[in-house]
């Protein structure tokens, strides 16, 4: 654990290398790890090429929520984070100049790291998607439509803000707006909020897509790119973001 970020010091690599190089053997000719952790858990000892799929860029998520955590973020909780971070950022480039190819899902993300990452964007395919021709007007009872598992932290922030803070005010000028927030698990702080609906898991989000006006994807943590908003894109309906949410993504 010398060395690692937090998150990563409380796996065994040793005892996870040992059971993959098991398993893989002599039967593949190439093996793609998923993430930081399968990378750190072969780290060269596999005796196979390798594609690393490094996701997105962890260490400035990580951080992120880190500085997120606390409304006062201690200097103490700070000087740890940065060290997370650039802990994390040192074996991220090692394994990415180690690996034979290594890919990210953000180029926002590749230019972080100070290796020669290939950039494969995320995509979606629309199921049965409804095409719609205008926006509705603010008089009308619109629906409004935020999707992410709650269980991750920078949709947990997302959702909390879009219904404390930012809901009020489309409120004020849309009194018969409506909004879904849809995901499993999610935060107390939705309960009451006037004219939301958390729904926690559903069997098809299609049926959610199918039913809202317009996609809201106020996120303002992590890395990587939004696939809440691809999956909006690909059933026509126009999305509202921040920029951090639509970072790597082809949009503006």
């Amino acid at each position: 654990g010398r060395g690692l970020p937090r998150r990563l010091q409380r796996y065994n690599f040793e005892l996870q290398r040992q059971v993959v190089q098991d398993v893989v053997g002599t039967r593949f000719d190439l093996v793609w790890l998923y993430g930081d952790v399968a990378g750190l858990t072969i780290d060269g000892h596999l005796g196979h090429p390798v594609v690393l799929d490094l996701v997105d860029y962890e260490a400035q998520r990580d951080f992120e929520v880190a500085r997120s955590s606390k409304p006062w973020y201690a200097l103490g909780e700070a000087v740890v984070a940065r060290a997370d971070r650039a802990a994390l950022h040192r074996s991220v480039t090692s394994l990415a100049r180690a690996a034979a190819i290594a890919v990210i899902s953000s180029r926002v993300d590749a230019q972080s790291i100070d290796a020669d990452v290939r950039v494969v964007p995320n995509g979606y395919r629309a199921r049965g998607a409804t095409s719609r021709s205008r926006f509705p007007r603010n008089d009308e009872e619109v629906t409004y439509l935020f999707v992410g598992t709650m269980g991750y932290r920078p949709n947990r922030d997302a959702a909390i803000w879009l219904a404390k803070d930012i809901w009020p005010a489309v409120l004020a000028v849309q009194p018969h707006a409506q909004l879904r927030i849809v995901g499993r698990n999610p935060p107390d702080e939705l309960n009451g909020a006037q004219n939301v609906v958390a729904t926690g898991e559903v069997d098809d989000v299609q049926r959610e897509l199918d039913r809202a006006d317009v996609a809201l994807v106020p996120v303002r943590l992590g890395s990587g790119t939004r696939v809440k908003i691809l999956e909006a894109w690909a059933n026509d309906l126009p999305v509202i973001t921040t920029p951090k949410a639509a970072e790597g993504l082809p949009a503006v």
